[in-house]
């Protein structure tokens, strides 16, 4: 049953708009027979329902409530600060009355959104399933295929060329290193979009793998999609480091080409350098895999508990 373990609870609220009025404008009201008769009393609410007492208790309930219904009342706070600085006649004085009827209606109408939402439980998992939404969307924008594959090809490319320029006797040099440069720049402009894209992606997951399997409130199926991405933790954090360790390759290169002073030595030690990296390639297929097998997973979770 969807009540079972639940426990009734009275949920009530109890605001005094005179707090939200800046001192001033306190006393403008408080100077105001028809404002003060209306905006001094405390404003209530109160409606029972069944929550779980795992997550809610009736402080932290009655806490919800209230900060669910305080905008209208800053909304309306504000109202009066304009209206005192501004000035006030009848006519703003009648608008302020009724600015005050729509704070009272709205603030109610916020409680009682707000305490169906909390004890359907949405409001459980709305965090949760934002974060997992967004992280497989930015999953679902990176090319994982060609945004290592590619720039690690065309860096090998751009330093197996300059050391052949570098060791051939007569050859410019200079040249060489114009060349080389212009190319290696390219390559890491073309990964600060993908690469660096589909880094953060990954990262990104990690963390809301993280939060979710660990979340208290969601719903069980939430936490079980956070555990399911938590399961391939090893391959997403290998990734994670693969692209971190391959980026600073990338940076490195393009730093000595534009030095202007390597030696064909100094080129070797960067290509060494860049084949050490290339288990991103591998790691990022993987990734990509993984991330199909979940997509599927979160659209299920998501469409139970829409």
């Amino acid at each position: 049953m969807a009540d079972e373990g639940k426990k009734e609870i009275k949920v009530e609220l109890k605001f005094l708009p005179m707090k939200e009025l800046s001192p001033k404008a306190a006393k403008f009201v408080a100077n105001e027979a028809d404002l003060s008769k209306k905006v001094k009393p405390p404003v209530t609410w109160s409606q029972k329902g069944k929550f779980d007492p795992r997550k809610h208790n009736k402080k932290s309930l009655d806490t919800e409530i209230y900060n669910a219904a305080r905008m209208p009342f800053k909304i309306f706070a504000n109202r009066v600060d304009l209206a005192v600085k501004d000035g006030v006649d009848d006519k703003k004085k009648k608008k302020l009355l009724s600015d005050f009827d729509e704070a009272v209606k709205g603030a109610i109408a916020n409680a009682s959104l707000a305490f169906e939402e909390i004890e359907s439980g949405k409001g459980d998992n709305k965090k949760a399933l934002k974060d997992g939404k967004a992280a497989m969307g930015k999953l679902d924008g990176v090319d994982f295929a060609d945004s290592f594959a590619k720039p690690f090809d065309q860096l090998m490319d751009v330093l197996d060329k300059l050391k052949v320029a570098l060791k051939a006797k007569g050859g410019d040099s200079a040249q060489a290193f114009d060349k080389a440069r212009k190319a290696a720049d390219s390559v890491s402009d073309s990964y600060e979009k993908a690469g660096k894209e589909a880094f953060a992606a990954v990262d990104f997951l990690l963390k809301t793998g993280r939060s979710i399997k660990n979340d208290k409130k969601a719903d069980p199926a939430l936490v079980e999609f956070g555990r399911k991405i938590m399961k391939s933790e090893s391959i997403f954090d290998g990734f994670v480091k693969a692209a971190d360790a391959f980026g600073k390759v990338i940076d490195d290169c393009v730093a000595l080409l534009k030095a202007n002073s390597a030696e064909a030595k100094d080129v070797d030690q960067r290509i060494k350098a860049l084949t050490a990296t290339n288990k991103v390639i591998k790691t990022a297929d993987e990734v990509e895999a993984a991330a199909k097998k979940l997509k599927p997973e979160f659209d299920k979770v998501e469409k139970q508990l829409k």
